[in-house]
């Protein structure tokens, strides 16, 4: 038995829920699953929450995703205008929570010593925990952690960065996640790749969900949706209400087939690239 009653509550649980998903992106032509696995699943500390990786690079080179691109690249802007960042050099942005606390992921041609410079002139302590360069200060961002040569971690405090660390270099990756592993296996590459663990409140029994996006044309993009339960009797008593609330929100997924593979409840077909979209970026902004 579901924890919502009521189709209206059920459509808003919904709607949330796409949202928190649909957010790791590998758009355009971008990478295979391999590549995007590579990302979520290894570069992602274990108990991140809804890790979601932007692929930059790719979107602008996209006709119809560019203007999303660069949105999201001001978004971007204002979080680093403190440390003379500027998202349009950026190739890739995961985000992610880490015990509630919002954390970012940047990589592109960063030019280190620059931002260095910057922290430094803005009042920013350095130190370095297990060999990682981490400076501090006061802002939206109040910590940055420099991972590897084109990559830093961001957040707006020190809390975050050193679980972020610590499980890194404990090898603690979200490949070691239990429920969030098993969807990511089961997900094709695409546009877009998102998981999150935060399903319970939709249907009872419910570990883990994903789910992932190939363009199909300017408008409209092909998904499929993978939802991980307890057990086999979860995911039948499920169906029929995961299949609701994909009837409830017509006008955002069309032409959905559905089918249950032992723990897991699979769902294909078309989705609105433009209003998934939407609802992304303001998960990348700091100043929040």
């Amino acid at each position: 038995m579901s924890i919502l009653n009521g189709h209206s509550s059920k459509r808003i649980a919904f709607a949330c829920i796409s949202a928190i998903i649909l957010l790791v992106l590998a758009c355009g032509g971008g990478g295979s699953l391999e590549e995007v696995e590579l990302s979520l699943a290894s570069s992602v500390p274990r108990d991140a929450q809804n890790p979601s990786f932007v692929d930059l690079e790719t979107m602008r080179g996209d006709a119809d995703l560019n203007s999303f691109a660069s949105s999201l690249e001001g978004i971007l802007d204002e979080s680093f205008v403190e440390l003379g960042l500027s998202g349009s050099d950026l190739t890739g942005v995961i985000t992610f929570l880490i015990n509630g606390e919002r954390a970012l992921m940047v990589q592109g041609s960063i030019d280190e010593e620059e931002l260095r410079r910057s922290m430094s002139e803005a009042g920013f302590l350095e130190e370095e925990v297990r060999g990682i360069q981490v400076w501090s200060g006061l802002g939206s961002i109040g910590s940055v952690a420099f991972m590897r040569p084109g990559r830093i971690v961001l957040s707006g405090d020190f809390r975050p960065i050193d679980i972020i660390i610590s499980q890194l270099e404990d090898k603690e990756e979200l490949r070691s996640n239990e429920n969030i592993a098993p969807v990511l296996e089961e997900l094709p590459g695409g546009i877009a790749v998102s998981v999150t663990n935060d399903c319970i409140f939709i249907t009872e029994g419910c570990r883990a969900m994903g789910i992932s996006l190939n363009k199909r044309d300017a408008t409209i993009s092909d998904f499929t949706f993978v939802a991980l339960f307890d057990s086999e009797a979860d995911v039948s008593n499920a169906r029929s209400e995961l299949e609701a609330l994909f009837e409830l929100t017509v006008d955002l997924y069309s032409d959905v087939t559905t089918q249950v593979i032992g723990d897991r409840f699979i769902a294909e077909g078309g989705v609105r690239t433009t209003e998934i979209l939407r609802g992304l970026a303001a998960e990348f902004d700091l100043t929040q």
